[in-house]
């Protein structure tokens, strides 16, 4: 029921220029321009080969083996990690890069650092044009090596254009339809609503519906775990939750519970054909009623760990799919870019367990990432949505099932509000809010006995200046 957290207890305290920052009506710049695409090749015999970047930003990265063992190539900030090299055999990668921040005039540094006992040899593409254009070789070195490339000649036949907006803007939020009355007097919660409700009411569920349109919100995400999970009340709950929404002229769509998603219907990982099945019952039972959120005419499904299955996988159900006439627009959570070639989008649920100001960094390198990858080579699918995730902050302290407790305390409001200002300024494409009524971690909005309406009027405040802000060029 409740997501996994991440262990260590955080308790921030408040800045008055921060919370100035947060009240900005314009954001800041975006960080996609100057785009260029770069191609590198590593050749290594050592285990591990580290690629920095200096003077632009790593948007982007793709990783294809060439030639040698198989190695894992992980992005972090401006830095690609290459490991998984047996020492003293030589491998060849592929690195497809979108760097960012490409000025006229500047120079951008590559740094090539063998880990342990080996060498590495750096060759690096303008591939703007499609095809490679030799602009650097750096010969085999079993040291930090770093060249300097002059930014004018990464430019040649680029800039690449920039991502640009899209036209659907929303904000979403996550709803949890699992709640009864009993529920309300466990020793669980620290907080609970200040109307106590049944989520298997159609009244109930009709009143919050409201709530959420009347503070701005384009849809409510229901968790779901299939349509047979315990007996199909994952089912009822789903149009228990249409019925409402019809009712309160709102949206609903599914939250996609992937761990679930396999024949055991055990937290693990999914598999095509389960997932394949599962999307087909979404766009049947549900996407046809009026209630149910669409964007361009495509049913919308939010896929909670998304990670729990390959990249491959999800192109096998995905296709499959639409080999039947049938069609989701697909916006996965995760942390990199590995499962974007199949996906529509990505967001990322917890952004609660992140520090302070430090959703800002982590902000910027999701946009990066997920709005440039159309740029990347090959791509089929075209510009993916980044749907930025807000969060008021987060306390388990209450849940007794093995966790190490975590706070993340919500500074009276000012935490919630620097999440959205982030998410303002990173140019989020879509606002997920994690959560509506996650009572159990303490993340949700709705009013409660601790904070009354307070969130609701946050809410309601940010979403308005999202709003604002498309008039903002993009």
């Amino acid at each position: 029921m409740t997501r996994a957290a991440v262990v260590g207890a955080i308790v921030f305290a408040g800045a008055a220029a921060l919370t100035a920052q947060a009240r900005r009506v314009n954001p800041a710049a975006d960080p996609a321009t100057d785009l260029v695409r770069v191609r590198a090749i590593v050749s290594m015999t050592s285990a591990a080969v580290d690629l920095t970047i200096d003077h632009a930003s790593l948007a982007n990265v793709q990783v294809t083996q060439v030639g040698g063992q198989t190695i894992r190539g992980v992005q972090d900030t401006d830095a690609v990690h290459l490991t998984g090299n047996t020492a003293g055999v030589f491998t060849t990668v592929r690195i497809d890069l979108i760097l960012a921040g490409v000025r006229p005039g500047a120079s951008i540094g590559w740094t090539t650092a063998p880990v342990g006992v080996g060498t590495a040899t750096l060759d690096i593409d303008n591939i703007n044009g499609g095809s490679a254009v030799s602009i650097s070789h750096v010969s085999s070195s079993d040291r930090p090596t770093r060249v300097a490339i002059e930014a004018d000649r990464l430019r040649q036949s680029g800039p690449l254009p920039q991502p640009g907006g899209i036209d659907s803007r929303l904000v979403l939020g996550i709803f949890y339809p699992w709640w009864e009355p009993a529920t309300w007097s466990l020793p669980l919660f620290i907080d609970a609503p200040l109307a106590p409700y049944s989520s298997q009411s159609v009244a109930d569920l009709t009143r919050i519906m409201a709530q959420a349109k009347g503070t701005g919100l384009d849809a409510l995400l229901v968790s779901w775990s299939g349509r047979d999970f315990d007996g199909g009340v994952d089912h009822r709950r789903m149009l228990a939750c249409l019925a409402a929404a019809s009712a309160a002229g709102m949206k609903t769509a599914v939250f996609f519970e992937t761990p679930a998603a396999n024949p055991q219907h055990e937290n693990g990982l999914a598999d095509p054909e389960t997932v394949q099945a599962w999307l087909t019952d979404v766009v049947d039972e549900y996407a046809s009623q009026p209630a149910y959120l669409r964007v361009d005419g495509r049913p919308v499904v939010l896929a909670y760990a998304s990670q729990r299955m390959s990249a491959a996988g999800w192109t096998q159900a995905l296709e499959r799919l639409r080999a039947t006439g049938r069609d989701v627009l697909l916006i996965g959570e995760n942390l990199n870019t590995l499962r974007l070639p199949a996906l529509d989008g990505q967001f990322y649920y917890a952004s609660n367990e992140l520090a302070g100001d430090d959703i800002r960094t982590f902000d910027r390198t999701q946009s990066l990432n997920v709005r440039t990858e159309h740029l990347m080579p090959g791509d089929r699918i075209g510009r993916r949505i980044w749907a930025a995730t807000v969060s008021p902050g987060y306390d388990d302290t209450h849940i007794n099932d093995g966790r190490t407790p975590r706070v993340t305390d919500r500074e009276d409001g000012r935490y919630y509000e620097r999440q959205w200002q982030a998410a303002l300024d990173m140019r989020a494409d879509w606002i997920v809010i994690t959560t509506w009524n996650e009572w159990l971690e303490n993340t949700g909005i709705e009013p409660s006995g601790r904070y009354g309406d307070k969130y609701l009027s946050i809410t309601r405040d940010q979403i308005a200046r999202f709003r604002r802000a498309l008039a903002v060029p993009r």
